[in-house]
């Protein structure tokens, strides 16, 4: 017996040595454990227990909405119940098991933790014969510890994964994984254009596919193509087909993922052959939907599928209050968006808040972003949808792993490199670039340009997308307009570009208008306006209304549209001025009439008073005039000393394109007329988060005494070659957000940045060829864009382009006004202009007259 005892415990020990596993009787030490073994222990926690651990992945704002939304629905739902995987075509299909020993019965009443003979299975048996050749030594051990171990699961981990390798044709630039563990999926961004459409699957079962069983990517911030591709827990090498745009064939891929090491890597395999795309119709269902998984955060009590093959929605109806408005796409994106594309709620008989979400026949795995009534913030979830199998699941990631997104409505609407230089003290002559800071004496060396970050991701080569005629239309209508009725002005704001709003037949008498509002629509488009709300009154009509508004006030506007597929009511804002002028008649704003020179004279602004002009003597590139309320206009030319066409453009994106932009600095409570948006670029104070681009930039805010503001950079600290400034960076707490021509969007909008100032390198040189100069216009573009989606006023900084010191500290005036710094701007020009000698004098003029030939 005793030598049987000694037998047992040798095979113990090489069957423990075989499996790398430290039994749960083993002394544990400090030393880490060798590369590949699996400590295992007694207090490990059981899947789902609800431990404070697992709590630390769940924010405050989560636990206070699920409490709310127990208290409101305290019976789970039969989808939070649901044990079955989703089953898509092409994957491998199975049950998630929900009977790991220590679990929880129905009840409350825990399971045993011993495990009999009886209970283990056939596998088990044979696993334990097979190790201690016939003696179940394995299962006898297990008998003595916690039954924990019986078919336990490695934890679903969630975050970025490691990209070990790549194919030449089907590269990763990101990739993660998200999710639940019940409802897992890959999250992957390709670096090409190419692909636009992926299968799970072969690329001959691909060809025929149906819309439904195929994975659509979308365009995310970068211009890159991002995929949602679900996955399961077993899933390691995981066929993909890729659907060339241009050629409309199916090519083989492959991805390998290692879901407990969190890498990734691509491949094209060899000796595989494109399929043609044959893609099978199939008939729209519509109905109730089975709830695979509820999100505890975002729990839907029912789904169906609506409408018709050309025009789907998903119906969901939520279990709480705490989300009263959604948005499909991500968190950062809903933060930017504007209240037409959002998906606002309503509550229905039952008191249940429920959404109808627009689907296309490709929606499969899609972002769903969700706002908190009670915290202003946007949450990540996510939808699985099988509309084939007529199935969902909604997935809320803990909130552990990210941080919410405050929402930003409403929001004011806001070759070789050439040197970007920050006026000193101490001014220089002709070429001779200025020091880092003011020194007080004449500058003796030259700075360093900003260095471009090699490590970051190569541009986006994608060509602008070409817009029908309805988008141009709505692009060149901005989002606001004004005009003039008689001896009044008419402006207006907001939406979304798709309408416009004139006036007509005004009438004042004791202070309030009496006027005709009519909404048309853009590009061929149709308006539908029932009823609108303004001034506390209700009007009935369609797309035309006679209503009363008080004037020389900015006046808020909902009107309630039918085009869409439920009536939906769209802010807008108002304002009818009279009585600018000494005659009694109102002004003709003319701030928007010319974009191709600097005006040489204060343009008017329906109502708003000017009142003077900031002095600019030795540049032609800005100036500054002033109206009443401190607020300023400031006016850049964006040709001079470049390849840039002179051709004016308008509407909101449209302003950057401009010879000329135009940006007013309005103080944080004054009010500015409706409609100005459409003609100028509003920089409302206090700016608290800037972007500055390069060094030079962030030198001059530090004379200033606002670099405190600046809370991104477009350079590392450790490049700064003035060692005081490097000191100074560095303990200023800006983080890095992407160079100049090549921005970090995500953290830009992570840390809420308010305002960017970039460099001047991102317009062409004056002799720069047509490449170039296009290549120029589409970063331009691109960047206007994202500062656009982030209600972050852009400023293109032309300090760097001036002749000489002298010139350069002109600048000094123009952040001095955006900061709310002016006199300190003046006050460091006269510093430079004092020591400056008739020499640089007359070369900053020469420089302006050159320019005029």
């Amino acid at each position: 017996m005793k030598h049987s005892k000694q037998y047992a415990a040798l095979m113990l020990s090489f069957a423990l040595t075989a499996t790398q596993v430290v039994p749960v009787s083993a002394e544990v030490t400090d030393q880490p454990a060798e590369e590949g073994t699996v400590v295992e222990t007694a207090l490990s926690k059981v899947e789902g227990e609800d431990t404070q651990e697992n709590n630390k992945t769940v924010s405050e704002a989560d636990r206070q909405e699920e409490a709310h939304e127990q208290a409101q629905d305290p019976q789970p739902s039969a989808g939070a119940e649901a044990t079955e995987g989703r089953e898509s075509e092409g994957e491998a299909t199975g049950k998630e098991t929900t009977g790991d020993s220590g679990a929880v019965e129905e009840g409350g009443k825990e399971k045993s933790e011993t495990e009999t003979d009886a209970d283990r299975t056939d596998d088990d048996r044979k696993i334990s014969v097979e190790l201690a050749d016939g003696q179940p030594l394995v299962g006898k051990m297990k008998d003595k510890t916690s039954s924990d171990d019986t078919g336990k699961k490695d934890e679903f981990r969630t975050g970025e994964l490691t990209i070990t390798d790549n194919a030449a044709m089907f590269r990763l630039v990101y990739a993660s994984l998200e999710g639940s563990s019940a409802s897992r999926f890959l999250r992957i961004v390709l670096s090409g254009e190419g692909y636009h459409t992926l299968y799970r699957g072969s690329a001959s079962d691909a060809a025929v596919s149906g819309a439904s069983s195929r994975i659509q990517g979308y365009q995310n911030a970068d211009g890159k193509w991002e995929f949602l591709i679900p996955i399961s827990e077993n899933d390691v090498v995981i066929p993909i087909a890729a659907l060339s745009e241009k050629k409309q064939v199916w090519y083989t891929r492959t991805i390998t993922v290692d879901q407990k090491n969190m890498t990734i890597c691509s491949a094209s395999p060899t000796g595989t052959s494109p399929v043609q795309d044959a893609k099978t119709s199939e008939v729209f269902k519509t109905g109730e939907l089975k709830i695979v998984e509820n999100a505890a955060m975002f729990k839907a009590l029912s789904a169906k599928l609506e409408g018709t093959a050309d025009n789907r929605k998903l119906r969901i109806v939520l279990s709480g209050s705490g989300y009263q408005v959604l948005y499909k796409g991500t968190m950062e994106a809903a933060a930017s968006s504007g209240k037409e594309e959002r998906i606002y709620g309503k509550q229905n008989a039952d008191g249940k808040w429920e959404f109808l979400i627009p689907v296309s026949e490709t929606d499969g795995t899609f972002d769903l972003a969700a706002l908190s009534a009670k915290h202003n913030s946007w949450y990540k979830r996510a939808v699985v949808l099988d509309q084939k199998d007529k199935t969902i699941s909604l997935v809320a990631p803990a909130t552990g792993g990210y941080e919410p997104v405050e929402d930003r409505l409403p929001a004011e609407p806001t070759g070789e490199v050439k040197p970007s230089t920050v006026p000193t003290t101490a001014p220089t002559q002709g070429d001779t670039e200025p020091t880092q800071a003011p020194t007080g004496e004449p500058a003796q060396g030259t700075t360093t340009t900003p260095t471009k970050d090699a490590d970051k991701h190569s541009h986006s080569k994608k060509e602008p997308e070409k817009k029908d005629k309805k988008d141009e239309a709505a692009e060149k209508s901005g989002t606001g307009g004004s005009m003039s009725v008689g001896d009044y002005s008419f402006t207006w704001s907001g939406g979304s570009g798709r309408v416009e709003i004139s006036c007509s037949n005004v009438t004042v008498k004791d202070g309030v208008a009496t006027a005709t509002i009519v909404f048309s629509g853009t590009g061929g488009r149709q308006s539908h306006y029932d009823m609108i709300k303004v001034a506390g009154k209700t009007y009935s009509g369609m797309n035309s209304f006679t209503v009363q508004i008080p004037v020389n006030k900015n006046v808020t506007l909902e009107g309630r549209t039918t085009a869409m597929s439920s009536a939906h009511w769209i802010s807008y804002t108002i304002r009818i001025s009279t009585g600018s002028k000494e005659d009694g008649k109102a002004v003709r704003s003319t701030v928007g009439e010319r974009k191709d020179k600097i005006d040489e004279k204060a343009p008017e602004i329906a109502g708003l008073s000017y009142r003077d002009e900031t002095a600019i003597t030795y540049t032609d590139k800005v100036k500054i005039f002033n109206y009443e309320d401190g607020i300023s206009l400031i006016e850049v030319n964006m040709t001079t000393g470049t390849s840039r066409k002179k051709d004016g453009n308008s509407g909101s994106k449209s302003l950057y394109k401009n010879p000329v932009v135009k940006y007013l600095v309005v103080p944080e409570k004054a009010e500015i007329p409706a409609g100005l948006d459409k003609d100028v670029i509003v920089i409302r104070q206090e700016v608290k988060k800037a972007y500055a681009a390069n060094e030079q930039i962030y030198a001059m805010l530090e004379a200033l005494g606002v670099a405190d503001k600046a809370g991104a950079i477009g350079f590392r600290a450790e490049d700064v070659k003035d060692e005081e400034l490097k000191k100074k960076v560095s303990a200023s707490g800006a983080v890095y957000a992407g160079s100049w021509d090549n921005w970090d969007f995500r953290t830009m909008v992570s840390k809420k940045l308010d305002f960017a100032i970039e460099d001047g390198q991102l317009l062409p040189e004056k002799n720069a060829g047509e490449e170039e100069t296009k290549k120029a216009e589409k970063l331009l573009s691109k960047l206007a864009d994202r500062s656009e989606q982030m209600k972050m006023p852009l400023f293109v900084d032309r300090s760097g382009d001036e002749v000489n010191d002298l010139a350069r500290a002109e600048w000094y005036k123009v952040y001095g006004t955006i900061f709310g710094v002016p006199e300190q701007g003046k006050k460091l020009y006269e510093e430079v202009e004092k020591k400056a000698g008739e020499t640089l004098k007359a070369q900053a003029q020469e420089a302006i007259e050159k320019e005029k030939e």
